[in-house]
């Protein structure tokens, strides 16, 4: 899931008070949402700027739902299995 906002702004650090008070009200129901089809943790991740992995440059928020079979594995960790390899 992607939380989006209306307005234009690069990254979440630009975002106003007003929009991150907002947040937990989405976050709730992002997780209601995972719950429903049986989400039973989450990994809620923002990359900012380019040297972070940002590659579309508006603010957004992934909420990644895990199960008990996921073996998540994170854009650093990816990484570094890259760096280990060259």
């Amino acid at each position: 899931m992607l939380i989006i906002p209306f307005r234009h702004v690069e990254n979440i650090f630009e975002l106003s008070k007003p929009e991150w008070e907002e947040m937990p009200i989405v976050l709730e129901g992002c997780k209601f949402f995972g719950e429903e089809y049986g989400a039973q943790g989450y990994n809620i991740l923002a990359n900012c700027g380019a040297t972070a992995a940002q590659t579309i440059m508006h603010a957004h928020i992934h909420v990644i739902p895990r199960f008990p079979e996921d073996k998540p594995v994170l854009v650093y960790e990816m990484k570094l299995r890259e760096m280990q390899i060259n």
